[in-house]
């Protein structure tokens, strides 16, 4: 018995799989940016000069 799949179905089923892609491609890569922005921080911190106590005018 062969089952069968009308069109308008099988694209309801593509979109469904095409958003759930995209969400999931969307929470790595936010989490993947974040953790990416933590770190240059981070590097970007330590390799600032520091501010010395005495003002210079």
């Amino acid at each position: 018995m062969s089952k069968t799949i009308k069109d308008n179905m099988l694209s309801s089923e593509i979109m469904k799989a095409l958003e759930n892609y995209a969400d999931d491609i969307s929470d790595i890569v936010e989490k993947d940016a974040n953790e990416i922005g933590k770190k240059a921080t981070e590097e970007l911190k330590q390799i600032s000069p520091k501010r010395s106590k005495k003002r210079i005018l």
